[in-house]
C-alpha cells in the first residue's frame, strides 16, 4: 500500500507539475503582456468583482469537495446529493449578487464594477459544473487528465484575454476570458467523467458528508477571507489604482506557490489522505515532498527579490513602478506561504480540518486587524502585515503536524536547507552582478541576471551532498532516461 501510493504520487507529480512548467512560463509572460496593455485601474476593477464572486461562491459547496477527496468511500448518492445542493445554492447566490451589485460598487467607490459583478455572477453555476467532476478525478489521482484540461483551459483563457485586450476591451477582456474558458472546461470534464446531471437528494448521504465537511467549509471561509481581506481593505480605503498595483504584485508573487506549489500540494493532499494511518509513509512523503517544494519555489522567490526593479520596469513598464517595493515584500511572504501550503496538505489530508481551521482563523484575525491599522501608511505596510501573517500561519500549521506524526522542527529545517543554501548563493551572485554590471533597465541585462541565477543555483544543487536529495536526483534521472528510451523506440 505504501509503495503503491508513493509510486502514484511520483507519477502524479510528473503530470501535475512537470508538464505544467512550460505552460506556467507561457502563462507568466501572457500575464506580463496583459499588464503592459491594461492599466492598474483595470486590474483593480476586476479584483473587486472576483473578491466578491469567489468568496460568495465558497458558500455554495459547504466544503463537500474536500470531503469527497478525503473520505475513504463514497457512493453515487453522495455525488448526486452534492451536485443538487451545489446547484441550488449557486442559483440563490447568483440572484443575491444581481440584487446587491450596486451596493457593493458603492462600498468600493467603483461604479464600473457594477456590470462586471452582474456578468460574473454566472460563475456560481459554472464552477459547480466544473468542480465536481474535477474533484472525482482528483480522488482517483487522475492528474494526467487534470493537467491536460487545466493547461488547455488556461491557454484558451490567456488567448481570449490577450486578443480582447489588444482590441481595446480593457477589463472586460479578463472577465470574458475567464468565463468562456471555464464553460468549455466544465463541458469537457462532465463528458469525460460521465457525471450524471440529475437532481437527487439523500438526507442520509448529506448527514454523512456534513459532519466532516463543516470544518472543511469553515476552513474554506477562512482561506477566502485571509486571501482577500487585505485586498478588500486596500480597495475600500485607498482606490482602485492602488488595488490594481497591490493585486498585480500579490498575484505575480503568488504564482510560484499557486501554480507550482499548489499543484504539488494537490497531489500530496490526495497521497496523505491515502496514507494517513501509516506514519512511516507520511514521514517519507514529508521529507521528500518538502524538499521538492522548496527546491522549486525558493529559487524563484529569491530571484524575484533580487531582480525586482528590473522585473517591474523592464517587463511591466514605468506605469507599474509603484509596485517594486510591494513586490519585494510579497516575494518574502511567498517563501513561508510555499511551506505552509505543504503543511496544510498534510494536516487536512490527515483529517485535521478542525485544528487547521482554528489556527487559520487566528492568523486571519492578525491579517485583518493589522491591515486595518496600517492601510493609511500605504500598500507597502499592508504587504508587511501579510508577510507576518504568512509566518504565523506556518508556525501554527506545523504545530498540528508535529503532534500527529512526531515531526520535529529540525526535520523541517533539514528538508529546506538544500534550497535555502543554493538560493542564497544564487541571490548574492545576482545582486553582485546587478550592482556592478547589469544595473541598467534593459531586457538583455534582465535576461543576463536570470541566466546567471539559474546557472549558479543548478550547479550548487547538483554538487550538494544530501542523501534524500541524491535519491531524488537519481530517481529523476532514471525516469528521464526511461522517457527518452520510450520516445526513441
Amino acid at each position: 500500500m505504501s509503495n503503491d501510493v508513493e509510486k502514484k504520487t511520483k507519477n502524479s507529480l510528473y503530470w501535475n507539475v512537470g508538464l505544467k512548467i512550460p505552460y506556467e512560463v507561457f502563462r507568466f509572460f501572457a500575464s506580463i503582456i496583459t499588464a503592459r496593455i491594461l492599466d492598474p485601474q483595470d486590474f483593480g476593477i476586476v479584483s473587486i468583482a472576483t473578491m466578491v464572486i469567489f468568496y460568495a461562491n465558497s458558500f455554495t459547496n459547504f466544503g463537500f469537495n474536500q470531503v469527497l477527496v478525503q473520505r475513504k468511500e463514497i457512493t453515487e448518492h453522495h455525488i448526486k446529493t452534492v451536485f443538487t445542493v451545489d446547484i441550488m445554492m449557486s442559483v440563490m447566490m447568483m440572484l443575491l449578487l444581481l440584487l446587491t451589485s450596486e451596493s457593493i460598487a458603492i462600498f468600493f467607490n467603483s461604479h464600473e464594477s457594477i456590470d462586471v459583478i452582474r456578468i460574473m455572477s454566472i460563475v456560481f453555476i459554472i464552477t459547480t459544473l466544473h468542480d465536481l467532476p474535477y474533484v472525482l478525478l482528483r480522488r482517483d489521482l487522475e492528474f494526467k487528465l487534470i493537467t491536460i484540461v487545466d493547461m488547455a483551459r488556461e491557454v484558451l483563457m490567456t488567448v481570449i484575454t490577450l486578443c480582447m485586450a489588444l482590441y481595446g476591451y480593457k477589463y472586460w477582456s479578463i472577465v470574458y476570458g475567464y468565463i468562456i474558458s471555464m464553460v468549455i472546461a466544465a463541458a469537457y470534464l462532465i463528458y469525460r467523467t460521465r457525471l450524471p446531471l440529475k437532481f437527487y437528494y439523500s438526507h442520509k448521504a448529506f448527514k454523512e458528508l456534513i459532519g466532516t465537511s463543516i470544518w472543511s467549509f469553515l476552513q474554506m471561509q477562512v482561506y477566502f477571507v485571509s486571501n482577500r481581506i487585505d485586498r478588500i481593505i486596500v480597495g475600500r480605503f485607498i482606490d482602485t489604482t492602488a488595488l490594481g498595483i497591490y493585486e498585480k504584485a500579490k498575484s505575480l508573487s503568488q504564482m510560484p506557490s499557486e501554480s507550482l506549489g499548489d499543484k504539488l500540494n494537490t497531489v500530496f493532499f490526495s497521497s496523505f489522505s491515502r496514507s494517513q494511518e501509516n506514519k512511516e509513509s507520511v514521514n517519507n512523503l514529508f521529507n521528500k515532498g518538502l524538499m521538492v517544494i522548496t527546491a522549486i519555489t525558493f529559487p524563484i522567490y529569491f530571484g524575484m527579490y533580487a531582480t525586482s526593479s528590473h522585473f517591474v520596469i523592464v517587463l511591466l513598464g514605468e506605469k507599474w513602478s509603484g509596485m517594486i517595493e510591494v513586490f519585494r515584500i510579497m516575494a518574502t511572504a511567498g517563501l513561508f506561504a510555499s511551506i505552509n501550503g505543504f503543511l496544510s496538505a498534510l494536516a487536512v489530508g490527515a483529517g485535521y480540518f478542525k485544528a487547521y481551521t482554528i489556527r487559520y482563523a487566528m492568523s486571519a484575525v492578525v491579517l485583518f486587524v493589522g491591515s486595518l491599522l496600517y492601510v493609511d501608511q500605504g500598500i507597502e505596510s499592508v504587504a508587511m502585515v501579510y508577510t507576518i501573517y504568512s509566518v504565523l500561519l506556518m508556525f501554527l500549521s506545523f504545530n498540528i503536524v508535529k503532534k500527529k506524526y512526531e515531526i520535529s522542527w529540525l526535520l523541517l529545517l533539514t528538508a529546506c536547507i538544500p534550497a535555502i543554501l543554493a538560493s542564497s548563493i544564487m541571490f548574492f551572485t545576482v545582486v553582485i552582478l546587478r550592482n556592478s554590471l547589469f544595473y541598467e533597465y534593459t531586457i538583455i541585462n534582465f535576461l543576463s541576471l536570470i541566466s546567471a541565477g539559474v546557472f549558479s543555483y543548478c550547479i550548487v544543487m547538483l554538487v550538494m551532498p544530501s542523501v534524500v536529495l541524491k535519491s531524488i536526483r537519481t530517481s529523476l534521472i532514471m525516469d528521464i532516461k526511461k522517457l527518452v528510451n520510450r520516445l526513441t523506440k
